[in-house]
């Protein structure tokens, strides 16, 4: 007997329920980090009681905006992608992009707000005198991506090979 010999077909009348109420609680609305039991008891293991102390309320802060105005703007964004406009109103090669807002606003967040692209390189990101330790940082990017993933793309791209 092998697993392919146990496996059968789901069926519309083996009374397990593959409805919408099958799926994960929405958690819109809900602060991302608070929620997380998880995370919460991880990072204070393995972020110095300093680094930790100083970065707590930027956790909370981001958890806030990924359960709410992030998730906001990742779905709306969503419906309008990005335009590639290759040529101008004359034919000329211009080759530009345009963005709907929520995706500016967003990027706003990760970038100016957070400083995504500048955590590893510099000090001074969120009130350290130095670059954020690689926990912290991807701490923070765990929690941004739970709301919009394609942002996190060139902030990887940014990570130094020794972190």
């Amino acid at each position: 007997m092998d697993a392919r010999s146990v496996l059968r077909p789901f069926t519309a009348d083996d009374g397990v329920d593959r409805g919408p109420g099958h799926l994960a609680p929405d958690c819109a609305g809900q602060n991302f980090y608070t929620i997380d039991r998880g995370l919460r008891d991880l990072l204070p293991l393995y972020l110095s009681p300093s680094d930790f102390h100083a970065l707590e309320g930027q956790f909370d802060r981001l958890g806030g905006l990924a359960g709410g105005r992030l998730d906001e703007l990742a779905r709306i964004a969503d419906k309008h992608p990005p335009i590639l406009n290759p040529r101008d109103r004359f034919g000329r090669d211009e080759d530009w992009i345009d963005y709907h807002a929520s995706y500016r606003e967003m990027e706003n967040i990760a970038f100016g707000d957070f400083e995504f692209h500048a955590m590893s390189h510099r000090s001074g990101v969120l009130g350290l005198d130095r670059p954020l330790p690689a926990v912290a940082k991807y701490a923070l990017q765990y929690l941004f991506v739970q709301a919009e993933f394609g942002l996190m793309c060139r902030s990887a791209l940014l990570t130094p090979q020794s972190t």
